[in-house]
């Protein structure tokens, strides 16, 4: 049993320090969503934070939308825009196992960007 807790601890923390990459449309349109490698346990209350930036400064304004859960039903939030820095938020997730997502769009141009969770 102390074995499989230290386990679940270790899976856990790097769950949080997951980093991928995605791209974001041109216009205003929303690029192909982008899924974590790493599932996240979550528990009542339990939500999930958000972080995506440009890997390039064009200027576009990035626009994101990220998965979360409420009530156990896929919900898709909006986390805001920024055209300079990271756009960052925090989402619902509740007591679902699941692999959080991301997926953005760029105005007027499309960029690729950066995001964890």
């Amino acid at each position: 049993m102390y074995y499989h807790l230290i386990f679940f601890i270790a899976t856990f923390s790097y769950a949080a320090a997951y980093t991928g990459s995605g791209y974001a449309a041109p216009l205003g349109r929303f690029g192909p969503k982008s899924y974590s490698s790493v599932g996240v346990f979550g528990s009542p209350g339990w939500r999930v934070c958000y972080s995506a930036e440009q890997v390039n400064t064009a200027g576009t304004l990035l626009c994101c939308n990220v998965r979360g859960y409420s009530n156990a039903i896929e919900r898709w939030y909006g986390i805001g825009c920024s055209n300079s820095g990271p756009v960052f938020g925090c989402v619902s997730w509740g007591n679902v196992v699941s692999v959080p997502a991301i997926q953005c769009s760029g105005t007027p141009s499309g960029t690729m960007y950066s995001w964890s969770h």
